[in-house]
């Protein structure tokens, strides 16, 4: 690349580099932040051209270009290892007790508890969590309430767009948000 040459990190590389290359995971980051992106048939597609050399959907597309040491250094104050798990402090098992939960629970219930918890302690304001879906095709939905958390419970093993719902709001002074997706 020659000195002065600007690198498109807008919608054109974004096709080139991810969606065009079968490297989208459907995750949603991109969308609701780009007028020229929508969810289709549990795919991201391009409606038309965009012209801005630097945009929203690349920069939050988590399949373009990491600096992986600098995420490390930020989070863990040291270089990149390349271990497959990742930095792990300790691996643990557990159930949720409450049977709100464990009803629902395909395996243990401890997400939604979790959730539930954080929402009643004030730990988190809202929530975006993927309810089940009889189609497969999950969008992300907006969650305040223990009802609303009990009608997501149970895992999905479908990607889908969660993190549209995080870009559409609305959040109503809302900064506190936790996120489940796959």
């Amino acid at each position: 690349m020659e000195t002065g040459e600007k690198v498109n990190r807008g919608l054109k590389a974004l096709g080139e580099k991810v969606l065009n290359s079968d490297q989208c995971t459907a995750c949603g980051a991109c969308l609701s932040l780009c007028p020229y992106l929508r969810s289709w048939k549990g795919r991201v597609v391009k409606l038309d051209n965009c012209n801005l050399e630097e945009g929203r959907c690349f920069a939050y597309c988590p399949r373009t270009e990491v600096d992986l040491d600098e995420v490390y250094r930020g989070f863990f104050g040291k270089s990149y290892e390349e271990i497959e798990m990742g930095p792990v402090r300790k691996i643990m098992m557990a159930r949720a007790k409450d049977p709100i939960w464990t009803k629902k629970a395909q395996t243990g219930g401890v997400v939604s508890a979790l959730i539930d918890f954080a929402l009643r302690e004030g730990v988190i304001q809202a929530g975006v969590l993927t309810p089940r879906d009889g189609d497969l095709l999950p969008q992300g939905k907006i969650i305040t309430n223990r009802k609303a958390v009990l009608s997501c419970a149970g895992s999905s093993y479908v990607s889908g767009p969660t993190l549209e719902a995080l870009n559409r709001g609305p959040w109503k002074g809302q900064e506190r948000i936790g996120i489940v997706g796959l």
